[in-house]
């Protein structure tokens, strides 16, 4: 299969609605990093594939986001009208790359802050899977629709949508 990287083509699905919704940065966020030791981490993911569970960094870097919202209630907030909304629960959406790389797409997991790592885990591949294998009916309309949708007027529905 022939790899997608460094070639120019159409945007489809993800790609083209973050073509449309991102910009030029223009609104004060800051960037930092952070160096762990990850090593208890990896003996956990190590543990867990012997034990026949495909767990990855991303499953447990999803599960402290969740753990981090639910225990930090004021982050976990909607922006409406200039009001920040609460949400009712803590869901983490995680992005899967889908048609050889070329394409991405995504699995929102629901109440993630409630579920075991591992269980997040299973959850996450059934979910791609079916994506993988084109058996997501609503996400295969949608995104159809978004293939067939010029960019000028995805930027405009998006921003409407986010208003």
């Amino acid at each position: 299969m022939a790899s997608s990287r460094g070639r120019a083509g159409k945007l489809r699905g993800w790609r083209k609605i973050a073509g449309a919704t991102w910009g030029v940065p223009n609104d004060p966020q800051i960037y930092g990093d952070l160096e762990v030791d990850a090593t208890g981490l990896l003996r956990f993911v190590d543990a867990a594939r012997a034990a026949g569970v495909k767990l990855t960094i991303t499953h447990l870097a999803g599960k402290a986001i969740a753990h981090a919202y639910a225990e930090s209630p004021d982050l976990n907030v909607r922006l409406f009208r200039g009001r920040l909304i609460p949400r009712d629960s803590v869901d983490i959406f995680f992005i899967v790359s889908t048609g050889g790389g070329g394409e991405l797409s995504g699995v929102k997991v629901s109440d993630a802050d409630r579920k075991p790592v591992v269980e997040i885990a299973g959850e996450l591949a059934r979910r791609a899977g079916s994506i993988h294998a084109g058996e997501d009916q609503d996400l295969g309309k949608t995104k159809a629709m978004l293939d067939k949708m010029p960019l000028w007027l995805l930027k405009i529905m998006v921003r409407v949508a986010a208003w």
